[in-house]
């Protein structure tokens, strides 16, 4: 097919925007609309992160998780009154949409159901006035002490008056609001579906107060392939489509009826747009270098497109709006400062990645002052309902009651009756159990059933949405049941090698010497945005001849070797002989000597007790340079080099004790614990306290002492330089250049 639009195009009401030819009633109020044509971000196939993108307007961070927009609006404008919450979800529950660092206090209260409203929010009908107020007593003495018990926990604090908060919203006015009976069938009728419905129910809310409402689009596959539009999805978009019209020109109207269209912000969007081109199978595939998201209402000045693209819509030409300029511009509608700064902890964190607002759709006084009160109305399309759609509550079923029946009656005709379709077979599933023995395989049946990929779509006997529900309820419940309780399973350790400045801070401590041979090795590779991570810390030919080049540059600055003939006096001797000889040596006393000095200089490069065929080999070689006719110290140099290029030295090992069995499970022994602790806080290796306190079996018992000793030593200024300058980026000062016009008092002396 030719690359663009798969759809006509048709004028609107504002001359020179067009819009798709099943947008024809939004078309006719497009007065009141902006279309934002060049919406981008660096987002490509993963859908995941992509909407964790459009939700919290930044890349997802290993080190915080940052709010959603619904959760900053929430924080910082709050709800209108105490009968309405702040922040609502129409649509699954996930992290993308949560309060991050803001904490508990300023999430989302969610529903799937229009009609029930928000689960946990009204009573069971099993669950009597008295049984209830029971447990309400119950809880309140339970929050009371664990508060009491915890009064400086914040998590703690913020969780316990998401309780109170929810309380206070059972019943009452707000959940009134989830009778849509009560408006007039006519109006039922214009907003449509079911997310027309959803439309409705969120005008009813923004008048009972609440500030931020999400409204998903497609939640249930109603075109049996969602948004997302691969191969013969492309197909039946139209269907969508003519939903979404019909219910977005109807909440316009409907909020301009009741004088709220001013007040409350529109905002359609999602997580990437689509390619001009077409695939293989004749559908999509994804574009995030220019989309579309649409605004309405909230005081604006509408009646425009902003942005320019080519003329089949792949590239931006004019005016790119980044997903940080669009939130900024989202609020300062709130009437919010896009630049303040929230905090994570102590770290301060801007409201938007330094997005600017759109300034066409501002007054000068609403953009100087963000003077603007309005509510929100986001209508998220999801292009992947699998990144959006998570189990139900884990069902109470029955297997050979409940579930079995249920596949028996839309699965066996390909997998059960001795048919195994692709390999599966049904029916040898008896009882509830087999999920534990077979977990791997529920876990794909899991995914399949919930996508709607099994049974297949061309089958008449398929599940309805509750049995499909059930299904999958029921799998979710079974197999976490069983990941909970299932022995703990640690993975795989790496084998992983001295990073550089690991190298050189062991060198420093172990060989006591001034300067930082690893300097001069290859850089190190970086996983994660870390330098220390085991699968990525390699080993070139290069690299094992510096190794070896170091060693003998280490030893020739540790070991000082005497002239031929003489003795090494007092006042010759380096830290390293001072540390591990006592001199003179005798000539007598030279073997004793070496042997005294390998044992316990090899525990502390190995960092582990050493076994007497490693010491002796160390020692024969030593034993080869002095028969060549070197001296002691000669040997003493050929010893500690071929310790320094030891893989035992230079890897950290964590060895399996049973290789032979890989499910086997051990804790860390002492010297592998005391490993752990010095090269995170100190990027070195342990000093003789640990390892003293290891070979004791005492580490352990006397662990919070020793972290506290080490973190008061000088050494753990490593921590800072190397994890947290990774961690926070700090490193990359040195080499950022900041933009002089946005940052003019950035200076050497700042950085």
């Amino acid at each position: 097919k030719k690359a663009g639009s798969y759809y006509d195009a048709i004028e609107t009401s504002v001359p020179g925007v067009k819009v798709c030819e099943h947008l024809k009633q939004c078309a006719g109020l497009m007065e009141n609309f902006s279309l934002l044509r060049t919406i981008n971000h660096n987002v490509i196939d993963e859908h995941a992160a992509a909407t964790n993108r459009m939700h919290t307007g930044r890349p997802t961070s290993g080190t915080i998780v940052y709010p959603s927009i619904g959760s900053v609006v929430a924080h910082e404008r709050g709800k209108v009154n105490d009968s309405a919450p702040a922040y609502v979800v129409m649509g699954y529950p996930n992290l993308t949409r949560g309060p991050g660092y803001l904490g508990a206090k300023y999430g989302y209260i969610y529903l799937t159901d229009t009609e029930s409203g928000p689960a946990g929010l009204v009573r069971s009908r099993e669950i009597s006035t008295a049984r209830n107020s029971g447990r309400e007593r119950l809880l309140e003495h339970l929050r009371a002490d664990y508060l009491k018990r915890n009064p400086n926990d914040s998590l703690i604090a913020d969780y316990d008056a998401s309780i109170s908060a929810s309380q206070a919203l059972a019943g009452g006015e707000f959940m009134s609001a989830f009778n849509l009976k009560s408006e007039s069938d006519s109006l039922r009728n214009s907003y449509g579906s079911e997310f027309g419905q959803r439309c409705m129910l969120a005008r009813r809310l923004i008048q009972r107060g609440t500030r931020f409402i999400e409204v998903s689009f497609n939640l249930n596959f109603i075109n049996g392939t969602g948004w997302d539009t691969h191969n013969d999805g492309q197909l039946k978009q139209h269907i969508l489509i003519r939903q979404l019209d019909q219910s977005l020109a109807a909440l316009v109207k409907d909020l301009q009826s009741h004088k709220l269209l001013d007040k409350t912000l529109i905002v359609v969007s999602t997580e990437f747009g689509r390619p001009p081109e077409f695939d293989g199978g004749g559908g999509r595939g994804h574009q995030s270098k220019a989309f579309s998201v649409v605004l309405a209402g909230g005081g604006l000045r509408h009646g425009k497109a902003i942005g320019v693209t080519d003329e089949i819509g792949k590239k931006v030409i004019e005016k790119p709006i980044s997903v940080p300029d669009l939130f900024a511009t989202i609020h300062c509608a709130m009437g919010i400062n896009p630049h303040k700064n929230l905090y994570a902890g102590d770290r301060p964190v801007p409201i938007t990645d330094r997005g600017k607002p759109i300034r066409e759709l501002f007054d000068k006084l609403q953009f100087s002052d963000f003077y603007v009160s309005v509510k929100i109305i986001i209508i998220f399309v999801a292009l992947s309902a699998v990144s959006q759609l998570l189990a139900v509550e884990p069902a109470e079923a029955n297997f050979k009651k409940d579930i079995f029946p249920l596949l028996e009656d839309n699965c066996f005709h390909c997998h059960g009756d001795g048919k195994e379709k692709g390999g599966l077979t049904l029916d040898k599933f008896k009882a509830g159990s087999s999920v534990q023995r077979n977990y791997k395989t529920w876990e794909e049946i899991f995914s399949k059933v919930r996508t709607g990929v099994m049974p297949p779509k061309e089958r008449k006997q398929r599940p309805d949405k509750d049995e499909q529900a059930l299904i999958t309820g029921w799998i979710r419940h079974t197999l976490d049941d069983f990941y909970s309780n299932a022995p703990p399973d640690p993975g795989r350790v790496t084998v992983r090698r001295l990073n550089r400045n690991e190298y050189n801070s062991v060198i420093r401590d172990l060989m006591f010497v001034d300067f930082k041979p690893a300097q001069d090795f290859p850089p190190d590779d970086s996983g994660y945005g870390f330098d220390n991570i085991g699968d990525v810390l390699s080993m070139s030919p290069l690299l094992l001849e510096k190794y070896l080049f170091a060693a003998e540059k280490i030893t020739d600055q540790a070991v000082l070797i005497p002239r031929r003939g003489q003795s090494l006096r007092q006042d010759q001797l380096t830290k390293f002989q001072q540390r591990y000889f006592r001199y003179p040596i005798p000539p007598k006393l030279r073997r004793q000597a070496a042997e005294g000095f390998v044992r316990p200089f090899m525990r502390r490069a190995y960092r582990r007790e050493v076994t007497n065929d490693e010491v002796g080999r160390i020692l024969r070689l030593a034993k080869v340079a002095v028969d060549d006719g070197g001296s002691f110290e000669d040997g003493i140099r050929l010893a500690v080099q071929a310790v320094l290029i030891s893989p035992h030295f230079l890897f950290r090992w964590e060895l399996d004790g049973a290789p032979e069995n890989p499910k086997a499970i051990r804790s860390l022994n002492e010297y592998e614990l005391a490993s752990r602790l010095s090269f995170f806080l100190w990027s070195s290796m342990p000093d003789d306290r640990l390892l003293e306190l290891a070979g004791k079996a005492q580490l352990r018992k006397n662990l919070k002492q020793e972290i506290s000793r080490m973190l008061s030593d000088v050494k753990a200024g490593a921590l800072v330089g190397n994890f947290a300058g990774q961690w926070l980026q700090l490193r990359n000062l040195d080499v950022y250049q900041p933009d002089k016009k946005l940052f003019p008092m950035f200076t050497p002396e700042l950085r």
